[in-house]
């Protein structure tokens, strides 16, 4: 029912008016919705992660190639006790 009041068949679907809003559109500036995509949405956790990840490494003072080894951590004296090259050792 709603597509066809999006396409212009019918004036209302449940008594809701609906219109399309396109992002780059003024209304679309002004919306108070994310109008973002899932795509989008999902792109930028993935950098969010991306980043934590790469921060945690420098703490460490990691390279990058051993960003899947797994560290056996003493929290207190915050030594690497072990390295697992396969997370499924740990």
């Amino acid at each position: 029912m709603a597509i066809k009041v999006l396409r212009g068949e019918f004036k209302t679907a449940k008594g809701w008016r609906l219109n399309y809003i396109y992002r780059d559109s003024k209304e679309g500036k002004k919306a108070n919705v994310d109008l973002r995509t899932k795509h989008e949405k999902m792109n930028e956790e993935r950098k969010r992660l991306r980043k934590e990840r790469r921060e945690r490494m420098k703490k460490l003072a990691l390279p990058p190639r051993m960003s899947h080894i797994v560290l056996a951590i003493n929290p207190k004296t915050n030594n690497v006790e072990r390295m697992f090259s396969n997370p499924h050792q740990a």
